[in-house]
């Protein structure tokens, strides 16, 4: 009597640890059953996940009821089994960071690996080497594969990066000021302005100013450029109070609706004019320079403080 005619294989026939083949028993004939060992699976068809080369082995049993009822057929199956590369990953440099820097991360290498750099477990378009530049947060992984097309993942590595700060410049009276930093470097035109270090900065002429900062975690940070040009900067100003022209050759007029006092001093603080009730000041013996006109009410509050241009027409 006939043994049961099947075939039997394993799809794919080799694979990488890890992965799944399918055991499948095929037969022209109905009314079998099947066995494989070893795990005492039975169907036609039964997943596997080796860790090593295994042989499997499997009985099919035909119970047809036909002629051939009871009678058995054997066969085996063997799966091949491919380690994994090596897959790790070092770092070289702090994983904590400020935004703009970076830090080398380097993969465990082989001949033949290939590489795919990840971050938060989606791949980074074009990180294929075994080396990369991290530069944005997150868990930063490496897949490694080798000539089997087998594949593992480093454990992960977490990258801080603290964003930049971004300082802004405000016009503050007569000078310029910034946000609250841990410290700061004044530039004018691109060029640093030795001892301006501080919050505020008053300009000592016209130009493109910048600030550059660092914040809490030592990360610096620079300004967009702020266009300063010489002139009335207010420092406390009721809009109802004006003195025009600025810049001026002659004549300077005080416009208030209440009566006023008027102080005219140099940048350093040298009083040249100081006069109550007046409407209008004379300053055509004046240099040509940068002085400071003080408008107040007659109780002495500052209604406007700003700069004066005496400049020859």
């Amino acid at each position: 009597t006939p043994a049961p005619a099947f075939t039997a294989e394993s799809v794919p026939a080799t694979i990488c640890v890890g992965d799944t083949a399918m055991l499948t028993a095929t037969s022209a004939n109905s009314g079998y059953t099947y066995e494989w060992t070893p795990g005492s699976m039975t169907g036609s068809s039964v997943p596997v996940s080796p860790s090593a080369r295994t042989v499997y082995y499997i009985k099919a049993l035909d119970n047809s009821g036909g002629p051939n009822d009871g009678c058995v057929g054997y066969d085996s199956v063997t799966v091949e089994v491919n380690t994994l590369p090596a897959a790790s990953l070092s770092v070289a440099g702090n994983t904590t960071f400020c935004e703009g820097d970076s830090v080398l991360l380097f993969a465990s290498t082989g001949a033949g690996y290939s590489y795919q750099w990840q971050r938060d477990n989606a791949d980074i378009p074009g990180a294929v080497n075994s080396s990369f530049y991290a530069k944005e947060d997150g868990l930063h992984t490496v897949r490694v594969t080798d000539v089997n097309s087998c594949s593992a993942t480093s454990d992960p590595e977490d990258i801080t990066v603290h964003p930049a700060p971004e300082p802004v410049i405000t016009p503050d009276g007569n000078g310029l000021t910034t946000g609250s930093f841990n410290s700061y470097q004044w530039y004018r035109n691109g060029t640093l302005i030795p001892g301006a270090t501080n919050r505020q900065h008053t300009p000592e002429g016209d130009g493109n100013y910048t600030v550059m900062v660092r914040d809490a975690n030592d990360c610096p940070g620079v300004s967009a450029p702020y266009s300063f040009t010489v002139g009335v900067r207010h420092i406390n100003t009721r809009p109802d109070v004006r003195i025009y022209p600025n810049p001026a050759s002659s004549t300077v007029y005080i416009e208030s609706p209440v009566p006023v006092q008027v102080t005219l001093s140099s940048v350093d603080g040298k009083v040249i004019f100081h006069q109550k009730g007046v409407q209008q000041i004379d300053i055509s013996s004046l240099s040509d320079a940068v002085y400071m006109i003080r408008v107040a009410d007659l109780d002495g509050q500052v209604l406007n403080l700003s700069r004066l241009i005496k400049a020859a027409k």
